[in-house]
């Protein structure tokens, strides 16, 4: 008997497309870039933060748009190149280098490519701004302007008009410019993203837009209008250094919140160089909807603070039933962190990391928007790595820590949800609110701890596996490892309102 079945067709997509939308310009002593937050797929709105612009050096900027996972994992490998030239070199890569970097790693993956359209804005050697875009495969160009993403056929015509002046005629006797000053720029860029936010579904929620300026650049007295502009850059040494010395090249970062289509609303949160007294932490629907005090905890929410996951006492750990991380926060200024949490490794699939972290401390909720945690001293963690000389050990956690900025959204579904940014601007994951009141440890020092110069110390091995099966009876060590207090950069950022 013949079968007439009809034959049927498989097929794998290993790519998404999460929308959003990226730009750059490029100016005479200036580039800027910018990016929204919207990250979605179809109809879903997945994270309405999800940076899409990412800084490099002081004088390189990349935004990436396209498949979030595949955007975020070429950032990193970026990243990383751009630390072993550092190393090797003793100075940062130049821009042109780096778009040549790009290029070359995109190529060498074309067979199964990042599904990620790049474009790198900054300032060249000779201190003149530069936009450089690619196509997934590592085709690139230098351009004065350029825009990617699921509203680049509406904004790549506007910037077309007003940049490259496509469609006009100059009046007699008169010629357009070569560059436009960074005021109307950012007026362009902004207005780009407002009309594309009108429009278009997976636009929208949130807009950064980063500013890199050649050193000794008149661009800056330009914004002296805009309450708030400050840099983000230090020097060489590490120092910050007063704006108006301009010794090096800088870049500002500017945060946009776009909270309704027809009215959307502009804060700008600069990180800056120079201390400032600005006004206390306020708490309303354009800054925070709701105090940060409290327990709030990741993911499945099965990671808390308090004594169902820590006994400093003997140093042990109750494991919870699957990873994410934990912080509470006191009104008198006390925090605690649970963390739990493993570590892929790219290269050696096998070589999976387990960590399991808690410390307390008091905290800082700095007027710039900034935090600072500054530990108690008797924190700790157990580090698994099956491909390490020891493979399990306990270990001293006193790190100081500081996160660059903060925010707290109203999440229509999940309710409150806190947002922090560690010092390189790297997100954490989403945190939800359990409750408004802080489940924590004794807010006090919890054990006998012996200090030990930072650096050194001796790892205990343990043999209890955080990748065995998860149980409540965890091991006990003695360590006197100790680390030193982390010397901390204190930023400064500023909120303007633009209706």
């Amino acid at each position: 008997m013949v079968s007439l079945a009809q034959p049927q067709q498989r097929q794998f997509n290993p790519y998404s497309e999460n929308g959003g939308t990226i730009l750059a310009i490029a100016g005479a002593d200036f580039s800027v870039i910018a990016g929204d937050t919207r990250q979605s797929e179809g109809y879903s709105i997945q994270t309405r933060y999800a940076p899409k612009v990412f800084k490099l050096t002081d004088k390189a900027v990349l935004a990436v748009n396209g498949f979030a996972a595949d955007g975020n994992m070429f950032v990193k490998s970026v990243r990383q190149r751009l630390e072993w030239y550092r190393h090797a070199h003793a100075k940062d890569m130049p821009l042109r280098a780096i778009a040549r970097l790009i290029q070359t790693m995109l190529y060498a993956r074309r067979f199964f490519p990042y599904y990620v359209y790049n474009i790198l804005g900054g300032i060249e050697d000779d201190g003149t701004g530069a936009v450089y875009s690619f196509d997934p495969v590592g085709s690139y160009e230098r351009e004065a302007c350029r825009a990617a993403g699921a509203a680049q056929s509406l904004v790549q015509p506007f910037l077309d008009n007003q940049i490259y002046y496509k469609n006009q005629t100059p009046a007699p006797g008169t010629s357009f410019p070569a560059h436009l000053p960074l005021p109307t720029v950012l007026s362009l860029v902004i207005d780009s993203f407002t009309s594309a936010t009108e429009r278009h579904i997976e636009v929208g929620d949130g807009l950064e837009i980063y500013v890199v300026l050649a050193k000794g650049s008149t661009a800056l007295q330009s914004l002296g209008n805009i309450r708030g502009i400050q840099e983000m850059t230090t020097n060489q040494d590490g120092e910050r250094v007063e704006p108006s010395l301009l010794e090096s090249p800088f870049i500002l970062k500017y945060s946009e919140k776009t909270l309704m289509i027809l009215a959307p609303l502009l804060y700008l949160t600069i990180a800056s160089l120079v201390p400032s007294a600005f006004s206390q932490i306020r708490y309303d629907s354009e800054h925070n909807a709701t105090s940060i005090v409290g327990t709030w905890s990741s993911g499945s929410k099965q990671v808390l603070t308090g004594p169902g996951f820590a006994n400093p006492a003997n140093k042990t750990f109750t494991y919870p039933l699957t990873t994410g991380i934990s912080y509470s926060f006191s009104e008198d200024g006390f925090y605690e962190i649970s963390r739990y949490r493993f570590n892929g490794n790219g290269s050696e699939p096998t070589c999976i990391t387990g960590v399991i972290n808690w410390v307390h401390g008091h905290y800082a909720l700095n007027s710039n928007g900034s935090m600072t945690l500054t530990p108690f001293g008797d924190g700790y963690q157990q580090i698994q790595d099956p491909c390490a000389a020891v493979s399990n050990f306990l270990e001293d956690y006193n790190l100081t820590e500081y996160y660059t900025q903060w925010r707290i959204f109203q999440d229509p579904v999940t309710g409150f949800k806190l947002h922090m940014f560690q010092f390189d601007g790297a997100p954490l994951a989403p945190q939800f609110q359990i409750s408004t009141t802080p489940n924590m440890l004794p807010t006090r020092l919890l054990r006998n701890v012996t200090t030990a110069p930072a650096g050194n110390g001796v790892k205990t091995p343990t043999r209890r596996s955080l990748l065995e099966k998860k149980s409540n009876d965890a091991p006990t060590s003695q360590l006197t490892l100790a680390f030193g207090v982390t010397t901390v950069m204190v930023t400064s950022s500023i909120a303007a309102l633009f209706l």
